[in-house]
């Protein structure tokens, strides 16, 4: 399924559309206020939940872990005594990470702070650029939408990395953040500046590659901590 349309706001519009028992699916239609013109088609967001059963992700190994000298990522690093440690996954469609906060990253008694919603989507949406094109870049622009207040006490939450569209050197991202069962409580919208090959590689990028292994999202949850 797909849409086309031309369109006045510069917002992203997410419909629900159907749950059934082993997933929920959105449809992001992507709107330009800038250019007023035929967006290239996007298709449905199939398989955003999936089935816990189902061996559909596999882990994108870390490239930079043990190889770059003076790595340490709040995001990603796993070494990082105060940072996030995300791990990230591919589904065949996007980048996933599966996330438990951290008790210290509350604002209100028990609600994961805005800012390191912020923060774990910018640096998903930064891992669509590393893996799905294979190259580096920098935010020059991110918008935020929050809907409902990410809990601390919940199993995990899971964030989802889509590559929206890709015109020369800019590259539009749009990530979310949802609940155990499946609830979006937080997007984004980040616009990249993606470097070209040779500036990448003066950065200090490395090819990002995927495990052999397939895993379920149970798996996935598991390996939390490890």
């Amino acid at each position: 399924m797909y849409f086309r349309g031309q369109f006045q706001s510069s917002k992203f519009k997410v419909q629900r559309s159907k749950a059934t028992d082993n997933y929920i699916i959105y449809i992001f239609i992507e709107q330009s206020r800038r250019d007023n013109i035929l967006i290239t088609p996007h298709k449905a967001t199939a398989a955003v939940w999936g089935s816990e059963t189902k061996k559909n992700m596999k882990r994108i190994i870390n490239p930079w872990v043990g190889n770059t000298k003076g790595y340490n990522c709040f995001g990603c690093c796993p070494d990082n005594p105060s940072g996030a440690h995300m791990n990230f996954f591919w589904d065949g469609e996007q980048v996933v990470s599966v996330w438990k906060a951290n008790p210290n990253f509350v604002s209100w008694i028990d609600t994961l702070h805005g800012g390191l919603q912020a923060t774990l989507l910018d640096e998903i949406c930064g891992w669509v650029v590393f893996y799905q094109l294979q190259t580096s870049g920098v935010t020059a622009k991110m918008e935020m939408r929050y809907r409902k207040p990410v809990s601390t006490l919940w199993p995990y939450i899971r964030l989802n990395g889509r590559l929206v569209e890709q015109r020369h050197n800019v590259a539009v991202v749009h990530g979310e953040i949802l609940s155990p069962d499946g609830v979006c409580c937080a997007e984004c919208t980040c616009t990249y500046f993606v470097f070209t090959d040779e500036k990448s590689r003066e950065m200090g990028y490395m090819p990002a590659v995927l495990d052999d292994v397939e895993l379920t999202l149970d798996e996935a949850v598991a390996l939390l901590g490890r």
